[in-house]
């Protein structure tokens, strides 16, 4: 973020590919929050898990949705750019 505080104005190109990273992270982290206070959390009590296991499974599964929604931004930043 360091182009806000130094008044530089990116391309059009670079900011559609900042907002696509941007986007793709939030959607996993949201995915990830989700699935794991209901899918994950379930499953763990389910099977007789502590509250600090399943706690453990929350942050695992939002953690990962979180890296996958980077991993998915970086490759549609980089098919989005001009050959």
């Amino acid at each position: 973020m360091a182009q806000h505080s130094l008044k530089w104005t990116p391309s059009p190109l670079a900011q559609r590919q900042l907002g696509i990273d941007k986007v793709s992270v939030m959607l996993g982290f949201v995915l990830g929050l989700t699935l794991g206070m209901g899918t994950v959390q379930e499953a763990l009590a389910a099977w007789g898990a502590s509250d600090a296991l399943q706690t453990a499974g929350l942050f695992a599964a939002v953690a990962l949705s979180t890296f996958a929604g980077a991993r998915v931004g970086a490759w549609l930043t980089q098919q989005s750019r001009p050959r």
